[in-house]
């Protein structure tokens, strides 16, 4: 048996339906799984409710059980295989997608695998390269870097004024021009509709935030940041916003657009990870504005002209435009290129296609820094 083959014995793979029966194993029939699947969620979660009473061997729980039988001689041996230095290479699944090698440590970490742990360095070292390619795109864009972007750098990593006088010129480092990083904020949907996917919701917002050192804002009725951590920036706290987030309440996602609005808060991406539901209009909204929609073509009059939106859509017909971003289209003061969208299944979302999303975004920052270095080109 291939490595990823044995870990598929303890967190299966896609679909839903299969995964959820090979973590029950054998016997169990498709009209259960389908009811378990349709009363909980999530994978994680149905098997929660199956196992209650304990009666299988690898029982789900938030504590340190470990998996016993043959998936605990499974589990020793793929230990043992990580711990010898090997790869995640030359199985049948993908490796190389963050999102998902994420998903599969959250279900290795609630059925008990003591080798979730094992795999963090491999998921950090993959977000570690996904952020290099955010890096390049903004260098690449700027082109060559300046003087005062060398002196930037060198300050950055300096502490203390002598010494940071001892390497850049006073009349350097007073020249250095305002922070031009791409200013990025994520809206996650943690309302009780976004139930079956709010796993995958959070794993697509946080490690978006992770990339592009973004802001991350949870929405139900109210606007919320993760206790955990507010803005993860590694693999290790994406796992853990992603553990701590659970959907419930209202849907408002107006609520997160209106604290950016409110404080007159400069964004030039926010990214919407959504079922694009709206059933609740937070209080505080301005004169006029009665949804999300209204509440963004306000922020681009009164706040940031440029601000665009990219849609991370959980979608029951992936063949169809969500009612978020139809509202946002059928407003005319709306130019073409202010709103777009990746697409996923809710019942069903492929966290392997996750790069997907990656490369939405970025091609979304690249007009952003495109448009930003015209007028300085021109002058």
């Amino acid at each position: 048996m291939c490595y990823l083959c044995a870990i598929c014995v303890l967190a299966a793979v896609d679909p839903k339906l299969a995964e959820l029966r090979d973590v029950l194993g054998g016997g169990t029939s498709d009209a259960t799984l389908t009811a378990l699947l349709a009363r909980y969620g999530s994978v994680a979660l149905a098997a929660d409710g199956f196992f209650e009473s304990g009666v299988l061997g690898l029982r789900l729980s938030t504590g340190d059980d470990a998996p016993t039988g043959d998936a605990a001689l499974v589990a020793e041996a793929i230990g043992a295989r990580l711990a010898r230095g090997e790869g995640l290479s030359g199985g049948h699944l993908r490796t190389d997608s963050f999102g998902k090698l994420l998903e599969r440590i959250l279900t290795l970490r609630r059925l008990g695998a003591p080798f979730w742990r094992q795999l963090t360095p491999i998921a950090e070292s993959l977000l570690d390269e996904l952020k290099s390619r955010r890096v390049a795109l903004v260098r690449a864009a700027e082109g060559p870097p300046s003087l005062q972007t060398l002196a930037a750098e060198a300050l950055a990593h300096t502490e203390g004024a002598a010494a940071a006088a001892a390497i850049v010129p006073e009349v350097v480092a007073a020249s250095l021009p305002a922070d031009t990083s791409l200013r990025v904020a994520v809206l996650g949907d943690a309302s009780g509709s976004m139930q079956a996917c709010v796993e995958a919701a959070c794993i697509a917002g946080a490690m978006v935030t992770a990339i592009f050192d973004a802001e991350l804002l949870f929405y139900n009725e109210g606007a919320f940041r993760a206790s955990s951590h507010p803005c993860p920036r590694s693999a290790a706290e994406v796992l853990e916003v992603s553990e701590e987030v659970r959907a419930v309440g209202g849907t408002a996602p107006a609520a997160a657009l209106l604290e950016f609005y409110s404080a007159r808060k400069p964004v030039d991406l926010l990214i919407v990870v959504t079922d694009e539901e709206e059933s609740d209009v937070p209080t505080g909204m301005p004169e006029g504005a009665h949804g999300f929609a209204e509440l963004f073509a306000r922020y681009r009059r009164e706040v940031h002209a440029e601000a665009k939106l990219v849609f991370v859509s959980f979608l029951d017909n992936v063949a169809e435009e969500g009612k978020m971003v139809r509202a946002l289209r059928a407003l005319s003061e709306l130019p073409a290129g202010a709103v777009s969208q990746v697409k996923y299944d809710i019942r069903r979302p492929d966290l392997s296609k996750f790069d997907d999303l990656l490369s939405a975004v970025m091609r979304e920052a690249q007009r952003t820094i495109d448009a930003r270095n015209k007028p300085a080109s021109a002058a």
